[in-house]
């Protein structure tokens, strides 16, 4: 699964976003928002382009070309109609997984009371016909 949302600088939220947002996280509502903030503050500004908000595959179902897939079919769309994309990489194996995608990191930056790092990577539209460099 891959969540995709295109993205510009005056992009509007999810309508009713913090009762949502509420009733999914609960008691971890604070935390959450603490997220989004940290998130926000990072976003850089590229015009419109495509936010790779969660992608996940199955871990019994990982290394299989399946997250690989998930990307290039939606990278394809993209640089058909010339859109850049953009994402934080939660760890370096996935950092690793896009940089063969295309991707370029920016510097990381990390989670409020000494949380994880994370990397900002954005993509700029390839020529479709521009191959990616391949898993090892």
């Amino acid at each position: 699964m891959a969540i995709w949302l295109p993205r510009d600088e005056d992009t509007p939220g999810p309508v009713d976003y913090d009762t949502q947002l509420a009733a999914a996280c609960g008691p971890y509502l604070d935390r959450f928002k603490a997220l989004d903030a940290v998130f926000a503050q990072h976003h850089p500004q590229l015009g419109f382009h495509h936010y790779l908000q969660f992608i996940a595959v199955q871990p019994g179902e990982q290394s299989h070309g399946i997250g690989s897939a998930l990307l290039d079919h939606h990278h394809r769309w993209l640089d058909h109609d010339g859109i850049a994309a953009y994402l934080e990489a939660s760890k370096t194996s996935n950092r690793d997984l896009y940089l063969r995608h295309g991707y370029a990191p920016a510097e990381p930056f990390c989670l409020p009371n000494d949380g994880p790092p994370l990397w900002p990577i954005r993509r700029a539209p390839q020529d479709p016909g521009t191959p990616r460099i391949p898993r090892c």
